[in-house]
């Protein structure tokens, strides 16, 4: 089993448990707290997609985010985030959907959901296509996150840019990973 600790807000110290999973990159405190460093939740809806052990979205509730839709692929994550959700008392602020990520954006598109800040965290191997990059635009109503390997193809580098053109644009490097952050006016 791994182990996170939340680094901020109402509960800083409280760890979140989850399973070891093949592939799996949790966040680290350092790109956490250069996140919410830049980007305050407060009252915010978020989606964190691609949620894996879910810390991010943890991160969010603790520090005041309104709402947070964890979605995952993984049944036994999705069911970690479950157990995790239940310890902290935070089931009136989250909901768990186990889903194919890049079919369900879109639905949620279809479904008119908005989010105000929409978080991927997609395995280092996933190509994002447009399809599913126009269908976070469409459901973002302020910021859109992005963690990826550091030598990202130059197709999805284009599609990043054409897509979210108009967005204010902020990267930090880190070790292994680009953190792509997309301001849109509020």
């Amino acid at each position: 089993m791994g182990r996170l600790r939340i680094e901020g807000g109402l509960l800083k110290g409280y760890y979140i448990n989850f399973h070891d999973v093949k592939g799996l990159r949790p966040l680290t405190s350092m790109i956490r707290k250069a996140f919410f460093d830049i980007v305050d939740v407060s009252g915010c809806s978020v989606l964190d997609a691609f949620a894996g052990s879910g810390i991010l979205g943890f991160e969010a509730l603790s520090r005041g985010a309104s709402y947070v839709l964890f979605v995952e692929g993984n049944r036994h994550l999705c069911e970690d985030i479950k157990a995790n959700i239940a310890i902290l008392s935070l089931s009136d602020r989250c909901k768990v959907v186990n889903a194919d990520v890049q079919s369900f954006i879109p639905y949620l598109g279809r479904k008119g959901e908005k989010f105000d800040i929409v978080f991927l965290d997609p395995p280092f191997d996933f190509e994002l296509s447009e399809e599913i990059l126009r269908a976070v635009k469409d459901i973002c109503g302020w910021l859109v996150a992005l963690r990826r390997r550091k030598n990202v193809s130059e197709k999805e580098k284009i599609s990043l840019s054409s897509i979210f053109g108009g967005f204010r644009e902020v990267k930090k490097t880190y070790s292994d990973s680009v953190l792509y952050m997309f301001f849109s006016e509020r």
